[in-house]
């Protein structure tokens, strides 16, 4: 494990805590927006909505290359290239003239987008372990949710202000910005660069040793599950509580960050209890909170209580558990592999992103005047993370 002076420590998590943000802002700048940008391409809020599941293809598939590339040609390179392709897709969009030109360019944007949180994970595994790392990733977390908490408040006020190309504009300026904070101010991380991290052979016999490790599968399911709910709350949520419960764009805005906010309150919590508590303890507590939240929500829209309290209260603790659960699955799932962390990185990351496309276009194909579908799909994938837990990592450590 690498010591760091305290300068230097804080240094490197504001770096990879702003890389990460990318993510948050690709997505929650955009939502509140989504009808105001339908009015400006001349389309439905349905075919816009289609943007998100095309952001998280790309997603999953920009996994496959960053990765083994930052095996390869070190970090910091990859990293400087991530943020340039993200901010020309960004601004690709911003100039859109259809919204299946918009559909391509996020897609192009998710391929940029995936390398943020991937690289960071990739970077901190470079230089800790076990609680420690999960420390790290905790505290990236932390500055991720800070994104995670402006993100839709700026993306509500551009909606009830701007013109609707705006949210881009802001996306693409950011990612200028951290490009010009790493290419001053960050040190490449890998101790020794792999040659042959990108030969077809070596590249397939490192995919395959990864996802044929027990530890590594089990605990990227509970991350993809959890991370699941969280994506049909964020392709559902703008079109149940603007469209169904008829919220203003800049009200909706507000409420998105007011749960968020709860993700950076468990993300500091978390960071410091995950010393004491060890990762297999925080993932059971995250996915006790996400069961309790998914099945309460699902209770409260089948009983027909149409009011945003009952969306967001369930929300809250939500993201509490994915605050305790998910930061420590990502780095449970790290650990057998500390000389290919990228490639392992990448792996977690496609399947991350094939469940979370996967459920945002599942989700898409529902009506939501109410919160019915979105509040189901939460319920199913919060007691599918709890099963993972209870049933595989749990059984298995026993053993």
């Amino acid at each position: 494990m690498t010591e760091l002076s305290r300068p230097r420590l804080l240094l490197l998590t504001l770096l990879l805590g702003m890389l990460s943000m990318i993510g948050p802002f690709g997505v929650d700048v955009f939502l509140p927006g989504i009808p105001k940008i339908a009015d400006g391409l001349g389309t439905t809020t349905n075919a816009v909505a289609i943007s998100i599941s095309s952001l998280m293809l790309g997603n999953a598939a920009g996994q496959l290359f960053h990765g083994p590339l930052s095996d390869r040609f070190g970090r910091r390179p990859v990293i400087l290239g991530v943020l340039a392709l993200y901010a020309v897709a960004a601004a690709g969009s911003a100039l859109a003239s259809s919204v299946e030109v918009l559909i391509a360019w996020r897609f192009i944007q998710g391929t940029a987008q995936s390398g943020g949180r991937m690289l960071a994970a990739a970077v901190a595994r470079d230089m800790f372990e076990r609680e420690r790392l999960g420390k790290m990733l905790s505290d990236v977390m932390f500055l991720m949710s800070l994104g995670a908490i402006l993100g839709p408040v700026i993306g509500g006020q551009a909606a009830q202000h701007l013109s609707w190309p705006w949210p881009f504009w802001f996306m693409a300026g950011f990612a200028v910005i951290v490009f010009v904070l790493y290419f001053f101010f960050f040190q490449e991380t890998l101790a020794r660069k792999d040659p042959m991290a990108l030969a077809p052979s070596i590249l397939l016999s490192n995919f395959l040793a990864v996802i044929r490790d027990a530890t590594f599968l089990k605990y990227v399911a509970c991350s993809s599950f959890l991370i699941a709910g969280l994506i049909a709350y964020i392709s559902a949520s703008s079109a149940v509580m603007i469209g169904g419960f008829g919220l203003e764009p800049s009200v909706y805005g507000y409420l998105f960050a007011a749960v968020n906010i709860c993700l950076l309150l468990g993300t500091m919590l978390s960071g410091r209890l995950v010393m004491r508590l060890g990762l297999n303890n925080s993932i059971m507590l995250g996915a006790i909170l996400v069961v309790a939240s998914g099945v309460g929500m699902a209770v409260l829209a089948y009983a027909d209580i149409a009011r945003p309290l009952a969306v967001v209260a369930p929300m809250t603790v939500y993201m509490f558990g994915v605050a305790f659960a998910w930061p420590q699955s990502n780095a449970a799932a790290l650990q057998p592999f500390p000389t290919m962390a990228g490639t392992a990185s990448s792996v977690m990351g496609i399947i991350n992103a094939v469940v979370a496309s996967g459920c945002s276009i599942a989700v898409s194909t529902f009506d939501h005047g109410d919160a019915t579908a979105m509040a189901s799909t939460i319920a199913f994938f919060a007691l599918l993370t709890a099963a993972v837990y209870f049933f595989w990592i749990r059984t298995a450590a026993k053993a």
